[in-house]
């Protein structure tokens, strides 16, 4: 899905949820920052932590809530994802 909707770079492919999910978890019980999207920040929003971790994974994304939301695609069919 994220090569094709441009989030990818051509010829790669994404290691799958289970590495963004694993990125994100290393921010449990991290403090809400506004802002943050960075460790560096010392915590992250929500928005920040998705987009940092999705780039950790080679998935580039918008920077707000927003901008990520008009940026792809809603899933029709959940089940039909191989996550």
């Amino acid at each position: 899905m994220a090569a094709r909707y441009g989030y990818l770079p051509p010829g790669e492919q994404p290691i799958g949820a289970g590495g963004v999910i694993a990125v994100a978890s290393q921010f449990l019980g991290w403090p809400y920052v506004w802002g943050g999207d960075d460790p560096a920040d010392g915590g992250f929003d929500c928005s920040g932590l998705i987009r940092y971790a999705f780039a950790q994974v080679g998935i580039a994304l918008p920077r707000t809530a927003q901008a990520q939301h008009d940026a792809v695609a809603p899933v029709a069919d959940p089940a039909a994802l191989d996550v």
